[in-house]
């Protein structure tokens, strides 16, 4: 009996090779970032829930969506998103600290397979832009910690567009 056990133990092992992994992996859908303003905006926020509606700002949009893949276990499946207003008739900002939350609106959300797992304000940190030929390069380093004591950071310096 102990025979057939490790008999069979070895058959498993032997089948399950690296190339299996890969393959799973390339089951997955590619990771998206996305760096957006939309114009004509205002950022709604109240409680844990935000929306963006029709106002008279610029509402950037920071969204990293993780891979999507058959086999659940295999990378990070955290979407991550950064919401903050500016008003529109201004070439520069720059807030930090409380102020990216009292000015700016500043949101960071993130969700696992659609489901909110942490949401917060932004207020340790700087976010930071100026508009230059038409695109917005802006420069965000934020800090949040949860319930649990876990850091939550996001740093970006990207053109928005």
């Amino acid at each position: 009996m102990k025979k057939a056990v490790l008999l069979l133990s070895a058959l498993l092992m032997m089948s399950c090779s690296s190339d299996d992994i890969t393959s799973k992996i390339n089951e997955c859908t590619t990771p998206t970032l996305s760096y957006n303003i939309k114009e004509n905006s205002d950022l709604e926020v109240t409680n844990n829930t935000y929306e963006v509606k029709k106002g008279d700002k610029l509402v950037f949009e920071y969204i990293s969506e993780a891979p999507k893949c058959i086999d659940k276990n295999l990378v990070e499946r955290v979407d991550k998103r950064l919401y903050f207003e500016v008003p529109s008739n201004v070439s520069e900002f720059e807030y930090v600290g409380e102020k990216m939350e009292l000015e700016a609106s500043a949101i960071y959300e993130e969700k696992e397979n659609g489901q909110q797992i942490f949401f917060d304000y932004a207020t340790k940190g700087f976010i930071k832009g100026k508009k230059i030929n038409g695109n917005w390069n802006v420069q965000i380093e934020v800090e949040f910690e949860d319930r649990e004591g876990k850091i939550h950071s996001l740093k970006i310096e990207q053109s928005f567009k």
